[in-house]
Formats: C-alpha cells, structure tokens, sequence
C-alpha cells in the first residue's frame, strides 16, 4: 500500500518494500513531483538500488525518463539496514541534486528560506542602522564637547556686544548732552538744532547695529568652526569603523 507524504508543495509517494530488501542494505528511489495523482499506483514502480549501489545508473534508467515526463522533479531515496546508511545517503545527495532547482520558475525559495532570507536582511538593517546609530552618538557626543571648548568664546562675544552698548551709550549720552549745551548757549535755530540731533541719534542707532553685526559675524564664525571639526571627527570615526570591519574579515 502506497503512503503520501508531502515537503513544501511536493508529494512523495512511498511504497512498502519487501521484506527481502528490509534485510540488507539497500534502498529504493521514489520518484517525486507537484501533481499527486500522477504517482498512483499501478502506474508507480520504484527504482530499487542492489548491493552494488549503482546510483548512476538511475540517471539513464527507462523509470526515470518516464517518471520526468509524467511530471517528476525530485528523486527521494529510502535506505534500510545501519552499515551503509549514511554513506548511501552522502552519494545520493552529491549525485543527484534536484533538477528542480535548475529550472527557472522553480527558483522561488521556499517559505523557510524566504524566512529565513528575511531575518538576515532584517538582522543586516539592525546591524547597519547600529552603526549609524553609534556614529551619529559620536558625532553630537563630539559636537557638544566642542560647544563646550567654544563657550567661553561665545560668551566673550556676548559680553564684548554688552560692552560695546554700552561704552556707546554712555558716550552718546555725554555727546548729546554737550551738543544741546553748544547749541542752547549759540542759540541755534530748533529746526537746524532738531536736524542735528536727529543725525546724531542716526549715528548712534547704526553704531549700535554695527556692534551687534560684529558680535554675530563672531558667533556665527564659531559655528562654522564646530561644525567643521565635527563632521571631520565623525568622518574619521567613519572611516576607522569600516577600517576595522575590514581588518576582522
């Protein structure tokens, strides 16, 4: 009586050996396809391999010929007795691979492989996007402690505006106070003294936005330096990851 047993989407079908096989090491071929029906019996007879395990005799036998135009993509193999089991199964193997996987529609993995494809590629991306990761940590790590070298830099920035307002101011105060002074005693005409103080106060506002501009241009300059220098360090660090990576393959 014939047993079906199914891999993936294929269906092999076993028949019972004789006892005479059962008591010496010897096996049979089962021919194997998609198409179920095509292997029931009387229509299957199996290939029995002798003492002499002349595997490659299958390879021009009449059942395979007939079995690969009904449909058979796979050869599967039985063996009984302990002696020689794995080493028939080792022959079988080497010799014949499955046709199957040589034709192109058939090249799709099975559920297994694809899954297992996945987790690597999955396991690649986690890897990839630790790296980048890590890189990036080293980057703001380095990127901070620069801010940190510079503080005191920008505070001078800071601090140089504060007191460049402020030396301005108290000489515009001074000045304003002796020009009205000058003008009151000279008696100067309000609209000509209005014009002048209205120049002055000009003078003032743009001496004062000068300062301001000195004091950026400063900051900004400093930024420019941190990030120059922490791009280079993180590109370096970059290139020694994968310089490393290199020297473990």
């Amino acid at each position: 009586m014939a047993e079906i047993y199914h891999w993936d989407k294929y269906a092999f079908v076993v028949l019972a050996m004789s006892q005479e096989y059962l008591s010496k090491n010897a096996g049979v071929f089962v021919f194997a396809g998609e198409k179920t029906q095509l292997w029931s019996p009387p229509s299957f007879i199996p290939y029995f391999i002798g003492e002499t395990n002349n595997f490659q005799a299958l390879k021009t036998n009449p059942l395979w010929t007939t079995a690969t135009k009904m449909g058979a993509t796979h050869l599967h193999t039985l063996t009984v007795g302990e002696l020689e089991r794995k080493s028939i199964a080792e022959k079988l193997l080497k010799i014949y691979n499955p046709r199957l996987n040589q034709l192109e529609h058939f090249t799709q993995p099975t559920p297994m492989e694809a899954t297992m494809s996945n987790d690597v590629h999955i396991s690649e991306q986690l890897s990839e996007t630790k790296s980048k990761l890590e890189l990036l940590y080293q980057y703001e790590k380095h990127y901070l402690g620069l801010i940190k070298e510079y503080k005191e830099e920008i505070k001078f920035a800071n601090t140089l505006q504060e007191d460049l307002r402020r030396e301005r101011t108290q000489f515009f105060t001074q000045t304003l106070k002796d020009v009205i002074q000058t003008m009151n005693v000279a008696q100067v005409d309000n609209a000509v003294s209005a014009q002048w103080i209205q120049e002055l106060v000009g003078s003032y506002t743009k001496s004062i936005d000068l300062s301001g501009d000195l004091a950026k241009t400063h900051v900004i300059e400093i930024l420019s330096i941190l990030t120059g220098e922490s791009k280079r360090e993180a590109t370096s660090a970059q290139l020694d990851n994968i310089s490393k990576k290199a020297d473990v393959k």
